[in-house]
């Protein structure tokens, strides 16, 4: 039998047989979309003195998809709720719901979490390339300067700024007059090729983990006859609590996880050359720059056993208590094999790293250059604590727990807000160690440029030589780091002289370090 994203709801007692497997469990809701855009242009352009022809392409493009659950629920307003199956009687992410008892007894029983997930991803990519024929130099940079102070002059709702814009003019045009005067005006002719390329890209995946819940007035009763019991990120809330297994009891922790990655890289370049009155040149330079940015993280969802009452376990193999917490007035255990209890982290790791370069180089008739410079950076960080310590916690009425072999603490408790003389651990050998909880972070960065020129003798009049020149500059390199940690420690409360036992000698600690 399988009720999927359903509802079955009474007055009275619900009751639920499947001579096999009894299934409860959620319906899915599944989303998906994208969007892609792109974009070209192509055309001629002008800029002062200088015109020129270029294109540019732009592609986005995004993606979600995505996977929702909708529980079932189970559940009688005034009575009770049995679910019996000879199989394995299964629930997840749903709800049952009780005024009075809860009682489900299968194989092997589960109550366990619907996992939802989502996806987002998005690329961004640009190319431009341009091609460009104009006129520069000193001689056309004052004619343009004139120019531009002449139309601001000209503008000017302010008689004292047009003035001024006016003095400008005239004399940015006596001076260019003057450069053509002297029979050696700077102007030369340029042709000129760039383009340059981005590329962006972000890509995020998260789980979200929804549990099964089960709430009642009275007793809530789950029994594995011919196997396992296993209760996964769920929660249990009842006046007393039964929980048993012919195996093993296993009350453990879901967990929520997201991670993203992103990338960046961009590149450029360019080439001209130039002829004119003080001679040719020509000159070229790239730059190229990536980077990344990545984390992950996990956090868990306990398990919980709540009882206002009384909370019972009973199982013939190990009771496995890792990332869950058993509360109740007062606890009663009896183990046939191992009991484990162990707390679970949350963790956090990213990293990111950053890199550019970039250089050129000219050459003329009156020498050469060149430069060079190189940057990077890099950062990283790291979590893993307990947020929730796990273990068997009882009040006033105080906890009995006998264990046949061996009882395992790993960061965990066992505690109790009774008089010792109600507080009883039986167990064949005891372990334990506590947890290792730390957070830490680092960052640095360096580069360095260098860079040269030769000079050549320069046509014309006499013997007049440029100095060479050339040098290398590190860039002060700077790192920061820290680190920080804790320790969730075990702890078992105090019992009265006799009511604790060692059945050996045998007690060992350990140190568990993540």
């Amino acid at each position: 039998m399988t009720i999927s994203g359903s509802t079955i709801a009474a007055t009275n007692d619900v009751a639920l047989a499947a001579a096999n497997n009894l299934t409860i469990t959620t319906s899915q809701d599944t989303s998906q979309s994208s969007q892609h855009h792109e974009e070209t242009h192509s055309g001629l352009g002008s800029t002062g003195a200088a015109i020129s022809y270029g294109d540019k392409e732009q592609k986005d493009a995004y993606n979600d998809a995505s996977v929702k659950h909708n529980g079932s629920l189970v559940g009688s307003t005034d009575g009770s709720v049995k679910l019996v199956a000879g199989g394995d009687l299964h629930v997840t992410g749903s709800d049952l719901i009780a005024a009075k008892d809860l009682i489900g007894t299968g194989a092997n029983v589960t109550l366990d979490a619907a996992t939802s997930t989502a996806h987002h991803d998005e690329t961004h990519e640009v190319k431009q390339s341009a091609l460009s024929l104009g006129v520069a130099g000193g001689l056309v940079d004052l004619v343009q300067s004139a120019i531009n102070q002449a139309e601001a002059s000209g503008g000017s709702e302010d008689s004292r700024a047009a003035s001024l814009h006016a003095i400008a003019a005239v004399g940015n045009g006596a001076a260019a007059v003057e450069s053509m005067a002297s029979g050696k005006p700077d102007v030369k002719i340029e042709l000129s090729f760039g383009s340059s390329h981005s590329k962006d890209t972000l890509t995020q995946d998260s789980t979200t983990t929804g549990g099964a819940s089960v709430k009642a007035g009275g007793t809530a009763s789950f029994a594995a006859t011919g196997g396992d019991l296993t209760i996964a990120g769920s929660n249990v809330d009842a006046t007393d609590v039964v929980l048993a297994a012919k195996d093993s009891v296993n009350l453990i922790s879901t967990a929520n996880t997201d991670s993203m990655r992103s990338t960046n890289e961009s590149s450029s370049s360019s080439f001209g050359v130039s002829f004119g009155t003080q001679g040719w040149g020509a000159d070229a330079s790239m730059s190229k720059a990536n980077g990344h940015a990545n984390s992950d993280s996990t956090t868990q969802n306990n398990t919980h056993i709540n009882a206002s009452n009384g909370a019972t376990i009973v199982s013939g193999g190990d009771t496995n208590i890792v990332g869950a917490n058993v509360n109740a007035k007062s606890v009663n255990a009896d183990i046939g094999g191992n009991l484990n209890i162990a707390s679970v982290q949350d963790t956090m790791k990213s990293d990111a790293h950053q890199e550019s370069m970039s250089g050129g180089v000219s050459i003329s008739q009156a020498g050469g250059g060149g430069s060079f410079s190189s940057q990077r950076g890099n950062a990283s960080g790291s979590y893993a604590g307990v947020e929730e310590q796990s273990g068997i916690r009882a009040g006033d009425g105080g906890f009995s727990i006998n264990v046949a072999r061996n009882t395992d603490l790993k960061g965990a408790v066992i505690g109790s807000d009774a008089d010792a003389s109600k507080n009883a651990l039986n167990t064949g050998t005891l372990t334990f160690s506590d947890i290792a909880n730390h957070s830490d972070y680092s960052a640095s960065s360096s580069g360095f440029s260098a860079g040269g020129s030769v000079g050549a003798p320069a046509r014309g009049t006499g013997t007049i030589s440029r100095g060479n020149s050339g040098g290398f500059t590190p860039m002060l390199s700077q790192s920061e780091s820290g680190s920080d940690d804790a320790t969730t420690r075990r702890r078992v409360a105090r019992s009265a002289p006799g009511r604790s036992t060692l059945r050996t000698r045998t007690i060992r600690r350990r140190t568990s370090r993540v």
